[in-house]
């Protein structure tokens, strides 16, 4: 639906992930605010109930994701994963049964 392309890669100790989007502006809805201010700030939007798998094994990554993606990512359905080893096995199942964004 949105076509988008996923990169990851380590560098000595950091794990590097970059994700592009390609998005297009339909039309602009007047929201009554100074015509003049900056729209370069428009956040894009994504299809509502967007189901977002995340695995990390930092406990600070993990609360820091659970957090932010739902804020940034309005009506997403957020799931993270990593605290145990068993974690890893119903990451993998829930990215193949119903996933649209996995990091």
């Amino acid at each position: 639906v949105c076509d988008m392309s996923a990169e990851l890669w380590q560098e000595d100790a950091y794990v590097h992930f970059r994700l592009r989007m390609d998005s297009e502006v339909s039309h602009c809805i007047a929201t009554g605010r100074d015509s003049t201010a900056n729209t370069g700030n428009i956040a894009p939007r994504f299809p509502p109930n967007l189901h977002v798998v995340c695995i990390d094994d930092s406990p600070i990554a993990r609360k820091a994701l659970e957090s932010i993606l739902p804020q940034e990512i309005a009506g997403s359905v957020v799931q993270v994963f990593g605290e145990t080893l068993a974690d890893v096995a119903e990451y993998k199942r829930c990215v193949a049964e119903q996933c649209d964004i996995a990091i």
